[in-house]
């Protein structure tokens, strides 16, 4: 049996993601930029393990999401996803994450994105202007790792103030940046 104990990022993203079930009462087409970056006990107390997280939920959940893990090395991701059964739940996709979210996602609405993979300012800004025109009315994006008060995070320096310039509404949640569509 697959014990989780979830943190605080951990707790946004699922509770986000159970708010849109909730709403929507059908699936919601995720993504995630990022993958399990190590098989440690330090990464999994920390947040590195989010695939874990949600393909967990996803096994027992009502709908059938479809939920897309975009990572420029997934080897860490596969084999521990793998092993804990939890790999039919995620597609992963391995290449840059920026370029996957310019190419697959052109076409589609996503329901909920969490931007994870990326802590330079300008990264992160390019990351979510990629997908902020392909977000469904009422989606959520979710970017990890920004924490106002932090002395050492400094990945929403550009974001939140372009939020503001676009007048889009958001709320710190844990150390991670909900912006609401």
């Amino acid at each position: 049996m697959l014990e989780l104990r979830k943190g605080p990022p951990a707790s946004t993203v699922l509770d986000a993601l159970k708010a849109l079930e909730e709403k929507w009462k059908r699936p919601v087409l995720i993504a995630l930029t990022g993958g399990i970056a190590e098989d440690s006990l330090q990464c999994l107390l920390v947040d590195g393990h989010l695939p874990t997280f949600i393909t967990a939920y996803l096994k027992t959940a009502q709908y059938n999401h479809a939920f897309y893990c975009l990572s420029q090395n997934s080897t860490v991701t596969k084999t521990m996803l793998a092993g804990k059964g939890l790999a039919g739940f995620v597609s992963i996709i391995e290449d840059a994450p920026l370029a996957m979210l310019n190419e697959w996602f052109k076409d589609v609405k996503l329901g909920l994105v969490i931007l994870d993979s990326n802590v330079d300012p300008a990264d992160a800004l390019a990351e979510y202007k990629a997908v902020e025109n392909r977000i469904e009315e009422g989606g959520i994006v979710i970017i990890d790792d920004v924490d106002p008060d932090s002395k050492v995070t400094k990945k929403g320096s550009l974001i939140v103030p372009y939020l503001h310039e676009t007048k889009r509404g958001y709320q710190f949640d844990n150390g991670m940046l909900k912006v609401f569509f």
